[in-house]
């Protein structure tokens, strides 16, 4: 090692050109021509799509979630109310039962995760930022208007493409929507094996 020679540097993962590799144009068109696409498609019930391939795009047929409902369980409430000393509860709105009565200023409702936000209402206060004594309440400070709602097609509008569209494989989070929707049937190319 007297003699100073120049070091010869091998390929690493650290080059920014890899000569061994195929461009990305040349590999796609090999794995084009290495395989057959399927184009026969049948309709299948969602539980037996398991790991099939979605023939066509999703459109869902409803709002999900269907109505403005209550993120949280706590209390349903006016955002112009939420600065007041104290507010009086008048109901409850269960998920699956809707409050219907009317809620004046400096009145609330009790709500549950998931039901139905009462008309006037627009904000939600988590009980655990609650003192409730009888029918009175008093809210902690640094409440948001609008928070802790979902509001009706915020996680997917009636006639919007589902999350998952024509490719998409089918799996359980699948599954969920279609119950959802009260759906049972999509397109799905046939299943080769």
């Amino acid at each position: 090692m007297n003699k100073q020679t120049e070091v010869i540097v091998q390929p690493s993962c650290e080059d920014e050109y890899d000569p061994a590799l195929l461009p990305v144009d040349v590999a796609l068109a090999r794995i084009a021509e290495a395989i057959t696409p399927i184009s026969d498609i049948e309709w299948v019930p969602v539980r037996g799509a398991l790991s099939r391939i979605l023939a066509e795009d999703v459109i869902s047929p409803v709002d999900v979630p269907n109505h403005t409902n209550s993120a949280m369980d706590g209390y349903a409430v006016a955002a112009s109310d939420l600065l007041a000393t104290d507010l009086k509860v008048i109901g409850t709105a269960w998920a699956g039962s809707a409050y219907t009565g009317p809620v004046g200023p400096g009145e609330c409702v009790r709500i549950m995760t998931g039901a139905v936000i009462p008309d006037r209402c627009d904000t939600v206060v988590m009980q655990e930022q609650a003192e409730r004594i009888d029918d009175r309440i008093r809210f902690a400070p640094g409440q948001k208007p609008g928070q802790h709602v979902r509001r009706a097609g915020e996680d997917l509008a009636a006639g919007d493409i589902a999350p998952w569209s024509m490719g998409a494989i089918c799996c359980p989070r699948t599954w969920e929507w279609s119950h959802r929707w009260g759906s049972g049937n999509w397109r799905y190319c046939v299943n080769p094996g």
